[in-house]
C-alpha cells in the first residue's frame, strides 16, 4: 500500500495551481498488491479554464515529480464503461477538492 499522506500539502496546491475541481487516489496504491514498480492512479476533474490538456499534462508531470513514479490521471466522464468506472470507484481515497 502507498502511502500519500507525506504528499497531500504538495498535491493540495499543485492541485490549486492547476485548477483541479477533485483529485481522487483509487487502484492497487490503496492495496496489498501495490509495489516498487508499480504506478499511482488517480481520477481528476479540471475546471473549465482554458488549456486543459495542457494543464492535465503538466499536473501529471509534476505529481509524477513529487510521488517519484508513474503517475496515471484518469478523467471520469472519459471511461465510458459504467461497470469498469464502477469497480475503479469500489476504493479510493480523497486527496483533494476545491
Amino acid at each position: 500500500m502507498f502511502n500519500i499522506e507525506p504528499y497531500l500539502d504538495e498535491i493540495r496546491r499543485l492541485c490549486k495551481d492547476f485548477g483541479v475541481k477533485e483529485l481522487t487516489l483509487f487502484g492497487s496504491a490503496l492495496t496489498d498488491e501495490f509495489h516498487d514498480a508499480s504506478d499511482v492512479d488517480f481520477f481528476v476533474e479540471l475546471d473549465d479554464s482554458p488549456k486543459g490538456l495542457k494543464r492535465y499534462l503538466a499536473l501529471n508531470r509534476e505529481l509524477g515529480k513529487l510521488l517519484e513514479r508513474p503517475v496515471d490521471l484518469v478523467m471520469p466522464n472519459a471511461v465510458k464503461n459504467e461497470a469498469l468506472l464502477r469497480h475503479m470507484r469500489r476504493e479510493v481515497q480523497n486527496c483533494y477538492a476545491a
